[in-house]
């Protein structure tokens, strides 16, 4: 009775650990795969709100991504995205690169010089940082 006794114990035993086991890799499986798609997604977010953004931008796409998808980010990275300043990271700045095409057209069309400026600040020059262009036209 006793041998018997051990047998069954000793099978349920084989049965329940391999089940067990199954059921622990099943969970890990689904736990690590969560937080892949986690990693993955913010990866991903604070990409799309990094490309070829000025300064305002990269805040304003922080702060949106924080709004949209709160419940799907990680609590740190929700609350460092709704308080993000850009100016004090190196936030390219999108405004570089009407003036690299501005210097360009100067260099391949030096008689036009005077009506290129001309026309940039007519149609470009809006702001503080395009004083610049005051002292192209002095030369």
């Amino acid at each position: 009775m006793q041998l018997e006794r051990t047998k069954a114990i000793w099978a349920a035993v084989s049965v329940v650990v391999p089940i067990l086991v199954a059921a622990g890799t099943i969970a890990y499986g689904a736990w690590s795969l969560r937080r892949t798609a986690e990693a993955q997604f913010t990866a991903r977010a604070v990409e799309i709100a990094w490309t070829n953004s000025g300064r305002r931008e990269v805040a304003n796409r922080m702060r949106a991504l924080a709004d949209l998808f709160g419940d799907l980010l990680p609590e740190k990275l929700r609350t460092r995205l709704e308080s993000f300043n850009p100016d004090k990271y190196g936030v390219a700045d999108r405004t570089i690169e009407p003036k690299k095409e501005l210097i360009k057209l100067l260099a391949e069309r030096p008689a036009q010089r005077k009506q290129i400026l001309r026309d940039w600040r007519a149609l470009l020059a809006k702001s503080e940082d395009d004083k610049w262009v005051e002292e192209l036209t002095d030369r």
